[in-house]
């Protein structure tokens, strides 16, 4: 069984860059082909690598992981008025990772850094504002929609 094939599907959540090919639908591995059958005829003589998910291969053959967005629900809800900079978004995968808005408006007086921080003064009064944030590095980006009440 050592000589099996190894096949990559990707998940179709993060995006892969526009520079690195696609092929069918996949990623185009074409470039790690050799790390990967070795890896791949590792994988059923040595139960650590049983483990082992599709990030952690990846990792191992170039170290590119895409953004995996894992803190996005803002608390505590800023209030409107009152300066705020009590959250910061967060993802895992390959740095740098850079933050935005890809859809809808941040209330007014907020803003969003770069670095995923979310800080001003709301000034539109209370309310809820729902917007998709993006974070991007050279390996990807991945969206998530959420939502800020201003009390």
């Amino acid at each position: 069984m050592a000589n099996a094939a190894f096949d990559v599907v990707r998940d179709t959540t993060p995006q892969l860059s526009p520079g690195l090919a696609e092929n069918a639908g996949r990623p185009d591995i074409s470039s790690m082909r050799a790390a990967l059958q070795v890896v791949n005829a590792a994988y059923y003589t040595d139960d650590r690598l049983n483990a082992m998910t599709f990030n952690d291969l990846v990792a191992a053959c170039n170290g590119a992981i895409p953004p995996d967005i894992t803190t996005y629900v803002v608390t505590p809800n800023p209030a409107n008025g009152v300066a705020y900079g009590g959250f910061t978004f967060a993802a895992n995968g390959s740095a740098p990772i850079t933050w935005r808005v890809s859809t809808g408006t941040l209330p007014t007086g907020l803003s969003l850094s770069t670095a995923g921080v979310l800080s001003g003064t709301p000034s539109g009064g209370a309310g809820t504002t729902n917007i998709t944030v993006r974070a991007s590095s050279q390996f990807g980006y991945q969206d998530v929609a959420t939502s800020i009440t201003v009390t």
